[in-house]
């Protein structure tokens, strides 16, 4: 019985009851005030905005997200209407939205308050999105399609003529950069937003202290040597743990909303009444109903 009672989903259930319980006497249980009609007149409205903002015609995906965008709003908006969020409130539909938003944000937020077990229990389902990437510390060279016609047969000919010099005289080979020739430890994600392309994958079966290459990136052609890799590494919860929490937080709280969301627009009855595409007005009362 007490593990019951500690379950989130328990008090998400008793906590939304009791926000609802306050107006859901005021509900007409007559099912024609429930509906949501979208007809041709609110398709081109959107149809006529999205125009405006993008100048072209949304595609049916495109579209079916605007229609769903929609129902949402005016769910959120009806709802908040019944709890008189609107009293001395003189704002458009989008902000009575918001405010039911908020209003779920808050729920989430009672909701949400996880132990130890619990961050680490996400921690570990989600550890990918905590993983450090690799890193290098290597010389380069480079070779620039500005300057070479054929950058790739240059490098391969650099690599085989020079395999005996210094590291020093090999970096004086390549063509003048805005970046250094030598990296210390910068992380493989790091590493390609500077040089661009994939330049860090192309680097990650390679061989230690040798000159090796071609590798392309987004200025050119390289040969690289590389002094020092360290693979792909987890840190640990205790190092995570703020930002675990912050994820954790975030999650629940989307989470949270979708459900209350879901929950609200099951007392609406959804009528198509546009000229649409079958595919698209399939989609939309597809979404509409889960």
């Amino acid at each position: 019985m007490k593990k019951l009672l500690k379950e989130p989903f328990l008090h998400f259930v008793l906590i939304g009851f009791a926000i609802f319980i306050v107006y859901a006497f005021t509900v007409d249980e007559n099912d024609s005030e429930n509906a949501i009609i979208i007809d041709d007149s609110d398709i081109s409205h959107m149809v006529s905005i999205w125009e405006l903002q993008w100048q072209r015609k949304p595609t049916s995906e495109e579209l079916a997200g605007l229609i769903n965008k929609t129902l949402k709003q005016e769910v959120m908006y009806r709802e908040a209407l019944k709890m008189n969020l609107d009293h001395n409130d003189e704002v458009i539909k989008r902000r009575l939205a918001q405010k039911m938003d908020f209003i779920t944000s808050d729920v989430s937020a009672m909701v949400n308050n996880p132990n130890e077990e619990d961050l680490k229990e996400y921690y570990n389902k989600h550890s990918e999105r905590y993983m450090r990437p690799a890193q290098y510390s290597f010389y380069q060279v480079c070779f620039t399609y500005d300057n070479h016609s054929d950058p790739v047969t240059q490098a391969k000919l650099v690599l085989e003529n020079n395999s005996d010099i210094s590291i020093d005289e090999f970096t004086k080979l390549g063509d003048p950069l805005p970046f250094p020739f030598y990296y210390e430890s910068i992380y493989a994600n790091k590493l390609n937003s500077e040089l661009g392309g994939n330049i860090a994958e192309s680097m990650e079966n390679q061989p230690l202290n040798q000159w090796i290459g071609p590798i392309e990136s987004g200025f050119g052609i390289h040969l690289v040597y590389i002094t020092e890799k360290t693979d792909p590494q987890l840190p640990s919860f205790a190092q995570m743990k703020d930002v675990i929490k912050r994820d954790y937080d975030y999650d629940m709280e989307l989470d949270s909303r979708e459900k209350i969301y879901k929950n609200i627009k099951k007392s609406y009855d959804l009528k198509l009444e546009a000229n649409l595409d079958s595919e698209i007005k399939e989609k939309i009362l597809t979404e509409f109903g889960s």
